[in-house]
Order: C-alpha cells, then sequence, then structure tokens
C-alpha cells in the first residue's frame, strides 16, 4: 500500500503564529522550516494517536483484489473516487459498478473490487481528518502538535528519530482509541438463569519507534478489566479471564495490541 496527500493540511497560518508565539520568535525568516516541522508533529500526532488530526485530500495505491481492504486512515469522511492502475498505460476511472465502498464504525474506510478488468492496482481518493481546520482542532492535540513542533525545533541539531517527549504524548493520549476487533458468545445458561461466554479481542493500535513506550497503557487497560465489578443493570459479571496477548507489526509502522478475554455473564435474578 502506498499513500499520497492530494491537497494537504494548512499549517501556514493560525498554526505557525501560534507555534511562533510559543517559541518567542519575531521574524519570518524561518517560516517554512517551522511549517515544514508543524507538518512533521502533525504526521506525528496521527502515528501516536491513529487519527489524521486535520482535513486533507488522500490517495492510497492497493492490490486490485476481491477481498475488502480497510484504508489506513481515520477518521473517513467520504471516499471520491477509485481509479484502474494497469499495469502499462494510464489510470482509468472504474465504473460505479465494479467496486464496493463502505464507511464503517469508527469513521474507518473500506472497499472491495468487484471486476477488477485491466487493472492490476487501484487509487482510492479519499477525504479524512478530525477537524476541517487549526481553529476546530481539540486543545489537547493542538497543544500537543504546537509542543511537538517546538521540540523538534530546539533539537533540530540532534539526532534524527526518538519517540516524542512525555509532556506531548500526556496531551495525545486521550485521543488514541480501543476497539472490539472480534467478539463471540455462547450459551452458559444454569437451569436458574439464562447465561452468556463471551470472549473479546480488544486491540490497541500505535505507532513510534519504541514499543515500551505502550507497555504502561496496556498494564492499565488490564488492571482496569480485571477490576470491572460484578453488579451491573440487567445481569451479573460471573468472572473474567485474560487468555492471550499478542502484538502485530502492520503497515506504514503500526502497531497492534490484541488482548483477548473470556466473559461470563449471567441474568439477574427477578426479585
Amino acid at each position: 500500500m502506498k499513500r499520497a496527500i492530494i491537497a494537504p493540511a494548512e499549517f501556514g497560518g493560525a498554526a505557525l503564529d501560534e507555534l511562533k508565539h510559543w517559541l518567542a520568535i519575531t521574524t519570518t525568516q524561518d517560516d517554512a522550516a517551522l511549517t515544514a516541522l508543524l507538518s512533521a508533529s502533525a504526521d506525528m500526532c496521527e502515528a501516536f494517536c491513529g487519527l489524521m488530526p486535520l482535513a486533507a485530500t488522500c490517495e492510497e495505491i492497493w492490490p486490485a483484489r476481491g477481498e475488502r481492504q480497510q484504508l489506513t486512515v481515520r477518521p473517513v469522511h467520504a471516499i471520491t473516487a477509485v481509479e484502474g492502475i494497469p499495469a502499462e498505460g494510464p489510470r482509468f476511472i472504474m465504473p460505479a459498478d465494479a467496486f464496493e465502498l463502505d464507511l464503517g464504525e469508527g469513521q474507518t474506510g473500506s472497499f472491495r473490487i468487484l471486476r477488477k478488468g485491466a487493472a492490476g492496482r487501484v487509487a482510492v481518493r479519499f477525504a479524512a481528518g478530525f477537524a476541517p481546520g487549526w481553529g476546530s482542532l481539540p486543545e489537547g492535540l493542538r497543544q500537543g502538535i504546537i509542543r511537538y513542533a517546538g521540540h523538534l525545533y530546539r533539537e533540530r541539531d540532534a539526532a534524527p528519530g526518538g519517540s516524542p517527549p512525555a509532556a506531548v504524548t500526556a496531551l495525545w493520549r486521550p485521543w488514541r482509541e480501543m476497539r472490539i476487533a472480534a467478539s463471540a458468545s455462547t450459551d452458559w445458561s444454569t437451569k436458574e438463569r439464562a447465561g452468556r461466554e463471551i470472549r473479546v479481542a480488544l486491540e490497541l493500535q500505535t505507532r513510534g519507534d519504541d514499543p515500551r513506550a505502550d507497555a504502561a497503557l496496556i498494564t492499565a487497560i488490564e488492571r482496569r478489566v480485571s477490576a470491572l465489578p460484578a453488579a451491573h443493570t440487567g445481569f451479573q459479571l460471573a468472572s473474567v479471564q485474560f487468555l492471550r496477548a499478542r502484538a502485530e507489526r502492520r503497515d506504514r509502522g503500526l502497531r497492534s495490541f490484541l488482548l483477548e478475554y473470556r466473559f461470563r455473564i449471567l441474568e439477574n435474578q427477578s426479585e
């Protein structure tokens, strides 16, 4: 998969002014470099949180396959075009009945090629981004981008690489999302009460140079699940059992942590 930003977010106006105020810069000679650092900081924000902070038009190139394929960017607002890419010759617009599009839970986008014709690959163009502009970006995301861009500017002579400072990740961390990757249930009823055994796989997606940076968050999730109360509206949680954990490395430096649990529940007894 190859991604390109067709129409990038704008960082040369209010965002640049805010960064210059943060750094106490009053001249214009570094404006181009500071704008580039803001863009790099927004990319790191996307990598850390798993969401593109500002609206942009993107394009991803995928194999022309029949199975459903999910775009790597979130949130996706609209998939606007699908073009076929043959082995030789120019791209061509694929007819509407040659593919299926879907905007799923969590504002993810996916597609499936029904008839590929001469296309060996397809280019999928879409609109994505959490906020339409800098002024509407939530405070934590905005301040994190400013502070990390400032950090990059101050450390511009140091060796490249490394994770964002703790002060930045603390601002971004609340915007990370965990999703249910899979779930299944079977009957676990007794003679007196209806019940279910439910298996749930929780997935946390993250990026960064050091996988150990997520260890504290994974530990906090495990502790929170283990501490779930027994009493709930309509049912009682009889037991919680941790089954397994798995870490996977995916495209574009993405890491996925899967935590699988088994929950056994019983309906509340009638008074």
